[in-house]
């Protein structure tokens, strides 16, 4: 997976993302229904990790005085603008997806970044949208290999 900002940045504010089959075969119809699913599941991940940390609070297991400081947002699905994936993005062996933060949730994330909490140019504050949207990602397969696993706990 390659992340990036897209070459129309300033205009546009949209991260470009290409997805590779590893074996570098052609793009199959699975490979665009998997690709579609990490997108669906985007903030699930964080919603789980954060409502763990708020439970062990409430039953007193957090040892500081302060808040925890939360490493994860929530950007659900709902906070990106998502191209959808048809042919136009699918080539023989990548699909490209066009992706950006709606810009109230844009704004919220330069406030509490997690890189720097003092954005002071375009250029920090496009490698900080680049590692949310990356790292969005990453989560969300986190979050489907989870939900898989206990799938198949349940059925044995």
């Amino acid at each position: 997976m390659y992340v990036d900002k897209h070459p129309n940045w300033f205009k546009s504010k949209c991260v470009k993302i290409l997805v590779a089959r590893i074996d570098r075969n052609k793009i199959i119809d699975n490979d665009i229904n998997k690709v579609s699913l990490i997108f669906k599941n985007l903030g699930k991940w964080e919603q789980m990790i954060t409502a763990g940390i708020d439970i062990l609070d409430g039953f007193g297991f957090n040892s500081s005085k302060e808040k925890p400081i939360r490493k994860y947002k929530n950007y659900l699905t709902k906070d990106y603008i998502i191209d959808p994936i048809d042919k136009k993005y699918i080539g023989d062996e990548e699909i490209k997806i066009l992706i950006q933060l709606k810009k109230d949730k844009e704004r919220t994330g330069n406030r509490n970044n997690r890189i720097n909490n003092d954005i002071k140019n375009d250029e920090e504050r496009i490698q900080s949208i680049l590692y949310e949207v990356k790292n969005n990602i990453e989560t969300s397969i986190k979050w489907i290999n989870l939900k898989n696993t206990i799938n198949n706990l349940i059925k044995d």
